[in-house]
């Protein structure tokens, strides 16, 4: 019963998440293209148990209502 409930909460944060704000990759160094930002944020490494994001920065934005 927990751990439906927990994937359901994840579930619903998430879906807010996308619902209310638009998110991009930031540019770390004001010389790097569109094409050197999605690189670096869909690149991925292999940590000691899962794999994580290489380096990932987001901008979020609130959506209009």
């Amino acid at each position: 019963m927990g751990r439906r409930f927990s994937e359901i909460e994840a579930l619903t944060f998430l879906a807010n998440l996308v619902l209310n704000y638009k998110f991009s990759g930031t540019k770390l160094h004001t010389s790097e293209t569109p094409e050197q930002v999605a690189a670096r944020v869909l690149g991925w490494r292999m940590g000691p148990i899962t794999l994580h994001p290489a380096k990932a920065s987001f901008t979020f934005i609130k959506r209009e209502s």
